[in-house]
């Protein structure tokens, strides 16, 4: 008699590991998506920063080669800035 109760509660015991193990590994898989979502926003943020101040530079070495041929063609200073319209990636 005494054995018979010793395994059904190793039984219990032991489904209640199981499902121990497998909230754990749960809660681990949830960690690892937030952790590759979280990198891919960071690495989304710095490639826009990246475009965005290449794009600035690329503005500004335009804009002082306008002046540059300006002053070339003119011999004396730009009174004014160029302007325009620069359309980047299409």
């Amino acid at each position: 008699m005494n054995n018979k109760k010793m395994t059904i509660d190793e039984r219990g015991f032991a489904t209640f590991i199981a499902l121990m193990i497998m909230v754990m590994m749960t809660m681990i898989g949830v960690a690892i998506v937030k952790l590759s979502n979280d990198e891919i926003s960071i690495a989304g943020n710095e490639m826009n920063e990246m475009e965005s101040f290449y794009a600035a530079e690329a503005g500004l070495e335009r804009a002082a080669a306008a002046m540059q041929t300006q002053y070339e063609n003119t011999g004396a200073p730009p009174t004014t800035m160029p302007s325009g319209n620069e359309t980047i990636n299409n």
